[in-house]
């Protein structure tokens, strides 16, 4: 009778090992990119969020009079012109000749459309600059953006505010009154006036409203901060009912779409629809 082992030797070939490496590394890779995916659609979201928030916040301090740093600069109304803007601080209710009309924003600046940027605008308070009554139109307060460009009779004072949008946003479209076809650049937000009874004298009653303005002829990746600042300084505006802001990831293949007020009318809300492709 032969006698022997019985046990049998098990194993795996070169061929096998390399097969159970190629599928453990696409697992794994499968599995980061799936991750990774995630996270920057996370980014995204709340990159996305943020505007909104900080569109919602530029408006409800128009709403609310903020004046931002006004202890740190001089305005003053003369009878004719604009009012004139320097450094220098004032006691509280030392501004008393000007008045904060809104804020302007702009998205993208020339060909850095990541970029937006903020800044104040005053105006007189009183029609002839020293008269006696209220101003009732913008043509009456002679805005004046409180941002130094270096052009003799612009504000000597800078309080424009640039920052980077986050996780990679670029603006790629923005139009106005629901219409792709009209171009914009910058929107200004500025409070509406005062209005008298048939008397000329006594003041109608009545809450203050907030209006948003296209600012000039300006489009994406063609305009700076002087030719927003010129525009408002020119008074070339024009009262809009809607914006469309598109804004495209960075990091994914998706865009947001900021919609501010709407054709109906009403309270300047802002809206936000997510969109597969960078297009809106």
């Amino acid at each position: 009778m032969m006698g022997g082992s019985t046990d049998e030797s098990w194993g795996f070939t070169i061929v096998e090992t390399m097969i159970v490496l190629v599928m453990t590394g696409f697992i794994l890779g499968s599995a980061i990119i799936m991750v990774n995916g995630r996270q920057n659609r996370t980014r995204f979201q709340v990159a996305i969020g943020q505007m909104q928030a900080q569109m919602y916040q530029i408006i409800n301090e128009v709403s609310n009079g903020y004046y931002p740093n006004q202890n740190q600069l001089q305005c003053q109304a003369f009878t004719t012109g604009k009012p004139k803007i320097t450094s220098g601080g004032t006691s509280q209710g030392g501004n008393h000749d000007c008045v904060f009309l809104g804020k302007v924003v702009q998205f993208g600046q020339g060909a850095t459309t990541d970029q937006q940027l903020v800044f104040p605008v005053a105006g007189r308070r009183l029609i002839g600059g020293t008269g006696s009554q209220e101003v009732t139109k913008l043509s009456e307060a002679q805005p004046l953006a409180i941002a130094n460009t270096g052009v003799p009779g612009d504000s000597q004072v800078d309080l424009s505010e640039a920052t980077t949008m986050a996780s990679g946003l670029t603006v790629a479209d923005m139009w106005i009154n629901n219409n792709k076809s009209q171009k914009a650049n910058a929107l200004a937000f500025y409070s509406s006036f005062a209005a008298y009874e048939a008397d000329a004298v006594s003041l109608k009653s009545g809450g203050i409203s907030l209006e948003m303005y296209n600012v000039g002829n300006l489009q994406v990746g063609t305009s700076g901060k002087n030719q927003a600042v010129s525009a408002v300084n020119n008074n070339s505006v024009t009262k809009i009912k809607q914006a469309d802001i598109c804004l495209a990831s960075g990091t994914t293949n998706e865009s947001g779409l900021l919609t501010i007020g709407n054709m109906s009318g009403g309270d300047l809300s802002v809206k936000l629809s997510i969109f597969s492709g960078t297009t809106c």
